[in-house]
């Protein structure tokens, strides 16, 4: 089993901050291809924007992702830029 935690921090040449901090241990199982349980919260410019939720340990291509105040649920292993900005 891997067990992950910690944050990152970094910041755009136009001087906006952004942050990702692991609320929750990312767990994934070596007989598991996914992580399958932990949470990563989102911030940018200091605000919460996002939380990213792997679940409760099902070996499976699920999370879900809240942002805006609506969640959805999305497969894990596709490409997405939740930071975009929509200026």
């Amino acid at each position: 089993v891997l067990t992950i935690s910690g944050f990152a921090e970094s910041e755009s040449s136009e001087g906006v901050s952004f942050a990702r901090i692991i609320i929750d241990p990312l767990i994934k199982p070596a007989t598991c291809r996914f992580i399958t349980q932990g949470v990563v919260d989102f911030y940018k410019n200091d605000e919460l924007f996002a939380e990213l939720d792997y679940g409760t340990g099902d070996c499976d291509d699920l999370a879900t992702i809240t942002k805006d105040g609506e969640t959805r649920q999305i497969t894990l292993g596709k490409r997405r830029r939740i930071f975009r900005d929509n200026n």
